[in-house]
């Protein structure tokens, strides 16, 4: 694939081989951007059965893996073999998976230099989701938030013992490329807490696009009492780029919650700044708002108070 090429290339199912769905497609998009390589993968939703028979050495070898790699870059054969259905079902401990799980949707991030790696990933996000209840907003909306689960039919053994809002505090992950075990030093170092901002001034000028997506790592209607979604989006301009990682939970007459990821790299520095950011509010509090207003996050967001914010700065090498 061409560096800079956005138009996503999807890998044909393999004559004669059953896939979940009739077909399943990994769609892959790079661009390359001062020093680092940035890779876009995208794939259907997570199938409901194991498909792991389908997945032997004849069938897949030269082909796009659910992993977005090849036969022969496959980090074991054994994994080779496991289906999606299988590397999340023993990768979590969560009782119960979001509606919409997109298990191949990724934005990667690679500095050449070195092997650094920044990575959205859907694994990573979800292994973030506590599995109990969010006892913060159990305490802070008890009658309420008890009050909607049980309109919504569960189980009163479930009511307590699991997050089925599939609330995450996931904010990217910070790894090396492969082993890189010879390394004498650490690829990143990671200074919490700076004092340093955001440049809103830069990320508010107009630029050119060099480059643009976006993800969804997962989403889950709460049996239509609300949404819980994750997403993640990138844009590249000539003096650096911009990532929004964001969490967005709404549970209807309840609460609006939205955590955020934003992430930001100025051309010429060896480093970045990310600024955690998680906004919350009953809706009890908003009751001056239009009901409208409630489902359209660009508008509820401004009427969220931050509850968290920190910004940490990440040193490469």
């Amino acid at each position: 694939m061409q560096v800079g090429d956005s138009d996503a290339a999807t890998v044909p199912n393999p004559a004669g081989v059953r896939r979940p769905d009739g077909l399943r497609r990994v769609a892959m998009s790079k661009h390359d951007f001062e020093g680092w390589t940035i890779s876009v993968l995208k794939s259907p939703i997570l199938p409901s059965n194991c498909y792991c028979d389908v997945l032997d050495g004849e069938n897949t070898k030269g082909i796009v893996l659910e992993t977005g790699q090849s036969w022969d870059s496959v980090l074991s054969k054994t994994d080779a073999f496991k289906c999606q259905v299988c590397r999340y079902g023993e990768g979590l401990e969560l009782k119960h998976l979001p509606e919409m799980v997109f298990p191949d949707n990724l934005l990667h991030l690679e500095y050449n230099a070195s092997g650094f790696v920044l990575e959205f990933n859907t694994l990573d996000a979800m292994k973030l989701m506590s599995t109990t209840d969010t006892h913060s907003v159990r305490v802070a909306m008890s009658e309420p938030w008890q009050a909607s689960k049980v309109e919504m039919g569960l189980p009163k053994d479930i009511l307590h013992d699991f997050n089925w809002t599939f609330t995450t505090e996931y904010k990217g992950t910070l790894k090396e490329r492969g082993n890189n075990s010879y390394k004498s030093e650490p690829l990143f170092r990671v200074e919490t807490n700076t004092s340093d901002k955001l440049n809103l001034e830069k990320l508010m000028q107009k630029e050119q696009i060099l480059f643009y997506d976006e993800l969804t790592l997962f989403e889950d209607e709460l049996h239509d009492n609300g949404i819980s979604n994750c997403s993640v989006k990138i844009r590249v301009m000539p003096s650096g780029f911009f990532i929004l990682l964001r969490y967005y939970l709404r549970v209807d007459h309840v609460m609006g919650k939205v955590c955020d990821t934003r992430i930001h790299f100025e051309k010429g520095n060896q480093y970045f700044l990310r600024q955690y950011q998680c906004r919350e509010e009953s809706f009890k509090n908003l009751g001056t708002l239009d009901p409208q207003t409630f489902s359209d996050i660009n508008i509820l967001y401004n009427h969220l108070p931050i509850r968290t914010e920190i910004i940490d700065k990440i040193f490469i090498t």
